[in-house]
């Protein structure tokens, strides 16, 4: 099998590059962290990381993943200002909501600060839908550097505030803070120069957005939008349902283990799936995306699937041992999840190729289903096997990246012709 491009791995080993350092400093800080938090405050802080991944997933109507696609800057300008409107539209709409909420009931779910400082799910959801239009503004640009040098910034910012936090004795607080000052960090340090500009967009192609961008990218909101959140459902709501019917702690561990999880997934499947969509446009119009899905797929079973395999096998002694005793049950969950996160490792960076090739709807029904499956998994094992709602969990999402693998590749190799993606 061929080579890919050079470039390609030069812009691979950037964007693993700043996943890898990022990765390493989380990592570092994680067993301080684990010592100064308990498993009940991570698990009221991941039911808080599922709430604003929901709704953050839809902000921009998910105009933005369309911002690497057109071959024209002027397209590319107004899906961007379209974005941008949306989401500060996202930002207004949950900042009313969650100040109208009952206060005890948000208490129940996520602790006694939470409650009085509600608003922070609104901000939260609002600076992770613009870093997202900035990256994908990076990405278009094929600026790499940028884009790894900011998942540094927010990694090292993150974990460096909850852990300042914890130390000062804001445990009740520090890890929600902590989410907000990480992205803000990054687009501030980062993008400064990137936001100016982007508001100057903004600002100046507002008027002559909706007829253009709706005519002719109306699929992304009303299909990709649907499709994303119920592929993000179908991973933060068994969080919430998991906290609801067993315990905030089991779902503390959850997390913990997803994180770690995350690790390798950062390093690899965000990195190539970055320059698989940096690449998409011209493979699809030069009729070589079935050998470049190929190859790409080749690169992540090699050099991916072995560590996870490894780590799935040490796990729970070594949760124990790095992140203290109270966690055993996070490495434990980690075995039940390598097969999860092997077959999304494969599915994720080529899953692409559905919007590109206007395969929204197939991706809607597909993703759907997999909303279904988990989160009618957890309902089930939860209310009827309370003691197996995690392992269910990690069950159900195996299956169903393993039928996402088959669907884009089966898609990717059914491409005989297809015209330039847009104008």
């Amino acid at each position: 099998m061929s080579k890919l491009p050079r470039k390609v791995y030069r812009s691979i080993g950037m964007l693993a590059g700043g996943s890898i350092i990022g990765q390493v400093f989380n990592v570092a800080l994680m067993p301080f962290i684990t010592r100064i938090y308990s498993p009940e405050e991570f698990g009221f802080y991941s039911v808080f990381i599922a709430v604003v991944a929901i709704v953050a997933v839809v902000a921009c109507g998910r105009f933005e993943i369309a911002i690497p696609i057109p071959i024209g800057q002027t397209a590319s300008n107004g899906i961007t200002a379209i974005s941008i409107i949306l989401s500060v539209l996202t930002l207004v709409v949950v900042l009313f909501i969650s100040l109208t909420l009952p206060n005890i009931w948000i208490e129940t779910r996520f602790g006694g600060w939470i409650a009085s400082n509600i608003w922070i799910i609104a901000i939260s959801v609002w600076v992770t839908s613009f870093y997202s239009i900035l990256n994908y503004i990076s990405n278009r640009k094929k600026e790499f550097r940028k884009i790894a040098v900011g998942k540094i910034t927010h990694v090292t910012s993150t974990v460096g505030s909850q852990l300042a936090l914890g130390i000062l004795g804001a445990t009740n607080s520090g890890l929600f803070i902590g989410h907000v000052v990480g992205i803000a960090a990054a687009i501030v340090l980062l993008f400064s120069k990137r936001l100016v500009r982007t508001l100057f967009v903004f600002k100046r192609r507002t008027r002559k957005l909706s007829s253009y961008v709706w005519n002719n990218y109306k699929d992304y909101p009303r299909f990709s939008a649907l499709d994303s959140l119920f592929n993000t459902i179908g991973i933060q709501l068994p969080i919430i349902l998991i906290a609801a019917l067993s315990t905030s702690s089991e779902a503390g561990f959850l997390m913990l283990s997803m994180k770690v999880m995350g690790a390798p997934l950062a390093l690899l499947g965000t990195a190539i799936g970055h320059v698989y969509l940096s690449q998409l446009s011209s493979e699809i119009n030069n009729k070589n995306i079935k050998i470049f899905t190929k190859k790409v797929l080749f690169m992540l079973a090699t050099v991916g699937v072995i560590p996870l395999i490894l780590m799935g096998v040490i796990s729970e002694s070594a949760f124990i041992f790095i992140f203290g005793d109270e966690w055993g049950r996070a490495g434990e969950l980690v075995t039940w999840m390598i097969p999860w996160f092997i077959f999304q490792l494969l599915s994720s960076p080529i899953s692409m190729i559905m919007p590109a090739t206007n395969s929204q709807i197939s991706m809607l029904a597909l993703t759907l289903f997999g909303m279904t499956l988990r989160v009618g998994s957890v309902v089930i094992f939860g209310v009827f096997f309370g003691d197996f709602t995690v392992e269910a969990f990690a069950i159900s999402s195996a299956c169903f990246y393993l039928l996402c693998l088959v669907v884009f590749y089966n898609k990717a190799s059914s491409i005989d012709s297809i015209e330039t993606i847009s104008k």
